[in-house]
């Protein structure tokens, strides 16, 4: 297990899947006590345990299915009484208890846990987007690529053949080691049927699986030696015993050789810089302050650095629409993202659209691609300055009415009462910092086309715009508005709470706005 690439890997990364793997055996080793022991304490033990891994992660509850099978086993070798059934059933209340200690919400805050617990079920069964769409189901995805790259392809095979045979021994019902094979097979095939039915596919979801699938490779690799040994013994007069070890071990070795390398060269990448990190060094010191950033994920953290407006997206930019291009001055993409969408374009049109929308109208300003000294995936840094002529203006008519206010972020036509929200700037996420306020316009050759509002809590954190209030108007300078597209950004005293006054002109057959006054509540 020590050098299975896929935990190796996924050991340096902040996943439940490695403390699950723990708690999983943790509870296990628990578990196959009740087989020889079958003491109270065992099954105390034990489902304290359960309750413990199904709160990193709540497919750990499938270990009720070893928990149940090794009762059967321990009923089978004394006997089946209301002793034993007792003891199976303070296992069970246990482990729901021990799980609820430790994950209280789901008692305090049932109907979010609840909530959670649906979205969480649909979105396993989800294909994540695009990025497993037109994959082959789970039950062959995983064993085409996930455990391949998990245990390397000689071991995945074993693996299944050693299953193979632990069943077939079985299903033979030679006793000495049926109760051994059964109560493997309990966690291996129950498991991997749930997560071969889901739809998203990602390889760390076998982990769990690792080392049970070892010990099946290494019950028969140890077969294999006892048949070499018999086999031998007929034709080799000295030390079979010991040929058939060292044969086991020689074997074993070779088996390791593949793991050990690509675990190595995990290792040994993460020694290297990244592309993210080089990047959000480069943004450090090249960026002006107070820019608006929109990223998507897989792009460096830049909100921490506590300097800029950013917009996070939680997976793509192409969730947003060209229109709203507009609101940012630089934008960051990653191939972590895009790549899902090139690499599948029938079902991405619209996400590729957008990526060669932005090839096609922004500068590349930046671009991290990894190389020998640098890996991650590759970053994309645009400028969102000189756009050329499109119809982005259009999603900032307003139409025919005389004045609308912004107030408490909210836009509204102030004759018909009719909500705008999510035209312009509303309804977007940024990361502010301080305790500043400000107003950032954008206009093009005096006509002002949209507005950010920005009030940020002391110590940071996200808010959400619709929730905003235009405050602590005072004393603001007339603006110097210069041709082409510009963002002015005007610090407010944290005093008094006011609203914009704008006023609606026409220009080009366009109904635009232009800010009139400011005033107080």
């Amino acid at each position: 297990m020590a050098f299975a690439p896929i935990a190796v890997e996924n050991s340096h990364y902040a996943t439940v899947d490695i403390p699950l793997t723990f708690f999983i055996l943790l509870a296990f080793l628990s578990i196959v006590r009740i087989i020889g022991e079958g003491s109270k304490r065992s099954y105390i033990l034990s489902g304290c345990l359960i309750g413990l891994a199904s709160s990193v992660k709540y497919t750990a509850g499938l270990l009720i299915i070893p928990l149940l099978t090794a009762f059967i086993i321990r009923c089978k070798i004394s006997s089946f009484n209301w002793i034993e059934i007792k003891k199976l059933l303070l296992a069970y209340v246990t482990a729901l208890v021990s799980f609820l200690i430790t994950t209280p919400y789901s008692i305090f805050d049932f109907n979010n846990f609840k909530e959670d617990l649906l979205y969480i079920s649909g979105h396993v069964r989800g294909t994540h987007g695009v990025l497993f769409k037109e994959e082959p189901s789970g039950f062959i995805y995983h064993i085409q690529t996930s455990l391949s790259s998990g245990l390397t392809v000689y071991i995945e095979v074993l693996s299944i053949i050693a299953i193979a045979y632990i069943i077939i021994e079985s299903i033979l019902r030679r006793s000495e080691r049926i109760s051994s094979n059964l109560i493997l097979l309990s966690w291996i095939l129950p498991y991997y049927f749930v997560i071969g039915s889901w739809g998203n596919l990602f390889p760390r979801y076998v982990i769990p699986l690792l080392p049970f699938l070892l010990i099946t490779v290494a019950y028969l690799l140890h077969r294999l030696s006892l048949f070499t040994h018999i086999l031998l013994r007929s034709r080799i007069q000295l030390a079979q015993e010991s040929f058939a070890n060292a044969f086991l071990l020689i074997f074993t070795l070779a088996l390791l050789i593949n793991p050990i390398t690509a675990s190595l060269k995990i290792d040994q990448s993460f020694l290297k810089n990244d592309t993210r990190q080089t990047s959000l060094e480069w943004i450090d010191k090249n960026i002006p302050e107070n820019s608006i950033i929109f990223r998507e994920y897989y792009t460096p953290e830049v909100e921490l650095l506590g300097k800029y407006l950013v917009n996070n997206f939680d997976i793509k930019l192409a969730d947003i629409s060209k229109e709203n291009i507009i609101e940012a001055d630089y934008l960051i993409i990653s191939s972590g993202v895009y790549d899902r969408y090139y690499r599948k374009p029938e079902v991405s049109r619209k996400e590729i659209a957008f990526y060669e929308y932005l090839n096609k109208n922004l500068q590349l300003l930046k671009e991290f691609k990894p190389d020998k000294s640098t890996k991650g995936p590759t970053i994309k840094i645009y400028l969102n300055g000189e756009l050329k002529d499109s119809p982005l203006l259009n999603s900032y008519e307003i139409g025919n009415y005389s004045n609308f206010y912004v107030s408490k972020g909210l836009i509204e036509i102030a004759d018909d009462s009719i909500s705008l929200q999510g035209k312009g700037f509303v309804g977007w996420k940024y990361f502010l910092r301080g305790d500043e306020r400000f107003i950032n316009i954008i206009h093009k050759e005096n006509n002002i086309f949209g507005l950010l509002i920005a009030t940020k809590k002391e110590g940071g954190g996200f808010m959400n715009t619709q929730s905003w209030i235009i405050s602590d108007v005072r004393k603001v300078k007339p603006l110097n508005l210069e041709e082409g597209w510009v963002k002015t950004s005007i610090p407010l005293p944290a005093t008094l709470k006011g609203i914009v006054k704008i006023k609606i002109f026409k220009q080009d057959d366009k109904r635009l706005a232009i800010i009139r006054s400011i005033g107080f509540e």
